[in-house]
């Protein structure tokens, strides 16, 4: 029963490899989800790298992170040079607190947004631990205060709610923009894109073409904090 109803589907040797139900299956349920956990992180925190052949002269596949320079990465480097373009670098050289006084720290980076810029609903995309280490010690410090809108976390006063990034855990910065400010360059018609498969002495290999790049329009639209271990 278990080689008719199961593994008889999904490994089926009248099939080529690339057309087995259990290749399909790796690649839905395994590869995508892991592409696209490392394509968040290659976002925020990618360095690119110029591919390079190996020893036999053939050209390898690099790493998730060499694919492209991430837009925290381009921060640091624009930090690192100088800021000639003119970025609001917040709270520069400190180290966020922890307890109440991280709450005091946000709140003081916040009020350092541009009077251009505070009537403007964004979001602080940042580190997802920053957000807890926020929300506890927010919650130690009014314990009476309940929050009324589940996981949404905002700073109080102001139009600002907290956006967590995967690709930005552990970096312990954030960063506030307009989403207008934030550009996110794709293929023409990503929708359209598809993996190509072929067999190879008897392997199912997967092929496939696209292209992304994220970035930022105007530096004086950006306000970061970016803490200087990154650098």
């Amino acid at each position: 029963d278990v080689i008719d109803e199961v593994l008889g589907y999904m490994y089926d040797e009248n099939l080529d490899p690339q057309d087995m139900p259990i290749v399909k299956y790796i690649i839905e349920n395994l590869v995508k989800p892991t592409l696209d956990e490392e394509r968040e992180t290659a976002f925020a925190v990618g360095r690119y790298v110029e591919p390079a052949p190996g020893a036999d002269g053939e050209f390898k596949a690099g790493e998730a992170n060499a694919v492209c320079n991430g837009y925290l990465t381009q921060l640091c480097d624009i930090k690192r040079g100088g800021n000639a373009q003119g970025v609001n670098f917040l709270f520069d050289g400190k180290t966020l607190g922890t307890g109440s006084q991280l709450v005091t720290d946000i709140e003081t980076i916040v009020d350092s947004v541009s009077k251009h810029y505070k009537k403007k609903k964004m979001f602080i995309h940042c580190d997802p631990d920053l957000v807890l280490k926020y929300s506890r010690a927010y919650r130690d410090k009014y314990p009476n205060t309940k929050n009324q809108d589940g996981e949404k976390v905002t700073v109080d006063y102001t139009n600002l709610t907290f956006g967590p990034v995967e690709g930005m855990r552990g970096t312990g910065a954030l960063i506030i923009t307009p989403k207008e400010n934030f550009r996110h360059l794709m293929s023409r018609d990503p929708r359209n894109q598809k993996l190509r498969m072929a067999t190879q002495d008897y392997t199912a290999k997967v092929y496939g073409e696209w292209r992304e790049g994220v970035g930022f329009w105007l530096a004086e639209a950006i306000f970061a904090y970016i803490p200087d271990e990154l650098l």
